[in-house]
C-alpha cells in the first residue's frame, strides 16, 4: 500500500496543499514550526481517524479566514456548513496486492470525522480505520516507557484499530457505558445510600455491561500483547548493541476474577470516591528488560532501544498481509549511530517512507529520497 497523491484542505497550517509523492523515500527538510510534522499528522489521522498530538479536533482545522475571492477546491459533504467548520485529508491510495487505485478521504469538523472512499457517502471515520496503515516514529516515542499507563494503552490501542475494524467501535461504546456508569456512581453517594442500602437494579445493569466491554478489550489487547512481544523481544537484542538482555511485556488488566468477586466491596470505594476503579482504562503493559522496570533500569540508549523495538514490531504485525506506509517524524537527529543504522535499514526495506528533518545533513546518507522544502507552511520540491 502506497499513497500517490495527498491533499490537505484547511488541515493545520495548510489552507490548501497537494503533493505528488514518491512511491519510495520522501523528505521534508524545513525549520522547525515550518509545518512538516503536519503532513505526517495528516496520514496518521487517514490510518487511525485521531492525531498522535492532540485529542481537540479543533486544533487539526485552520482557522484563518479567506482572503476575497479565494478559491479552495472543496466538495460540500456531509454536516458541513461552511469552510471554515471543517478540514479534509485527501489521499489516492494505491493498493498493490488488489492492483487497485482509490481516493481516500477523511473530513474533520469540531465533533465528528467522516470517511470517504471514492464517491460512496461519507461514514464515521471509525468504520473506516485500517484503511490506511502506518507506523509513526518521534521524538515523544519515550513517553511510553517514561511517562504513565495510559501512554502505553494509546500505543497498543493506535495499533489494534489498524489491525481490527470492530475495536474502535469497542473503545467508543465502552467510553458511553464508562461515562454512564460513573453518573450513576456519583448519584449514589448520598447518607442513605451509605448506610448500607442495596446497590439497585440499575447498578447492577449497568455495572455488568461495563464489565461486558470491558473484558472484550481486555481480551484483545491481550492477544496483541502476546504477539507484540514475539516481534519486540526479538527485534530488541538486535539493536540493543549487542547486549543479550530478554525484553518482556507485562499486561495487567484490572478486570479479573478477583475484582468480579470484590465487586461489592468495590463499588462502596467507587460511590465514596465518585469514580469507576476498575476497567481498561486503568490497566498497565509493564514493560521489562531483563525483570527489570525499564522506566527506571534502563538507560537513555536502552529505552530508545525498547521504544524501536516495539515499533519495528509494531510495523511487522501492520504490515503482515500489505506493507504499512513509515512515517518519522525527527528521529535521527535524536539518535546515535547504531539506532540511526537500524532505522535507515527498517527504511530501505519498506514500501513506502515520509521523514521530516531540519536538515538533511540529519538524514542518513545512504537513503535516496524525493526531497520537498518547507518553509512557512509552503511546500516544494527540490530538483
Amino acid at each position: 500500500m502506497l499513497i500517490k497523491t495527498l491533499e490537505l484542505i484547511n488541515f493545520r497550517s495548510h489552507r490548501h496543499l497537494t503533493l505528488n509523492l514518491s512511491p519510495k523515500v520522501n523528505v521534508f527538510v524545513g525549520r522547525n514550526g515550518a509545518g512538516k510534522t503536519n503532513i505526517l499528522e495528516a496520514i496518521y489521522c487517514l490510518a487511525t481517524a485521531e492525531s498522535h498530538r492532540t485529542t481537540q479536533k479543533s486544533a487539526l482545522i485552520h482557522k484563518q479566514e479567506l482572503e476575497k475571492n479565494e478559491n479552495v477546491p472543496v466538495e460540500q459533504e456531509k454536516d458541513v456548513t461552511s469552510l471554515l467548520d471543517y478540514a479534509i485529508i485527501r489521499a489516492k491510495v494505491i493498493n498493490e496486492k488488489a492492483d487497485s487505485e482509490n481516493t481516500f478521504a477523511m473530513q474533520i469538523t469540531e465533533s465528528k470525522t467522516y470517511a470517504k472512499l471514492n464517491s460512496s457517502e461519507p461514514v464515521p471515520a471509525s468504520r473506516a480505520v485500517g484503511y490506511v496503515k502506518t507506523t509513526l516514529f518521534s521524538p515523544q516515542d519515550t513517553q511510553i516507557v517514561l511517562l504513565g499507563p495510559e501512554y502505553r494503552r494509546k500505543f497498543i490501542d493506535s495499533v489494534i484499530i489498524q489491525l481490527d475494524s470492530a475495536y474502535l467501535e469497542l473503545l467508543h461504546e465502552f467510553d458511553k457505558v464508562a461515562k454512564q456508569r460513573k453518573a450513576l456512581i456519583k448519584s449514589l453517594f448520598t447518607p442513605v445510600f451509605m448506610n448500607h442500602q442495596p446497590l439497585g437494579e440499575n447498578f447492577w445493569l449497568w455495572t455488568n455491561r461495563f464489565l461486558e466491554f470491558g473484558t472484550k478489550i481486555t481480551e484483545t489487547r491481550a492477544k496483541f500483547i502476546t504477539e507484540l512481544e514475539k516481534h519486540a523481544a526479538s527485534k530488541y537484542k538486535e539493536i540493543a548493541n549487542g547486549k543479550p538482555y530478554n525484553l518482556n511485556l507485562n499486561y495487567l488488566p484490572s478486570i479479573t476474577d478477583e475484582t468480579r468477586a470484590k465487586l461489592p466491596q468495590i463499588a462502596m470505594d467507587e460511590i465514596r470516591r465518585g469514580t469507576n476503579l476498575f476497567g481498561p482504562m486503568r490497566d498497565e503493559l509493564e514493560l521489562k528488560i531483563e525483570d527489570y522496570p525499564a522506566k527506571s533500569f534502563a538507560s537513555s540508549g536502552e529505552q530508545w532501544s525498547l521504544v524501536l523495538a516495539l515499533k519495528f514490531a509494531a510495523f511487522e504485525l501492520l504490515s503482515h498481509k500489505e506493507m504499512g506506509i513509515l512515517l518519522l517524524d525527527d528521529v535521527f537527529s535524536e539518535l546515535d549511530d547504531v539506532r540511526r543504522a537500524e532505522i535507515a535499514n527498517l527504511v530501505l526495506h519498506s514500501r513506502q517512507t515520509l521523514i521530516t528533518a531540519a536538515s538533511m545533513d540529519d538524514v542518513p546518507k545512504n537513503i535516496d529520497a524525493k526531497i520537498f522544502e518547507v518553509a512557512n507552511n509552503n511546500v516544494r520540491e527540490v530538483v
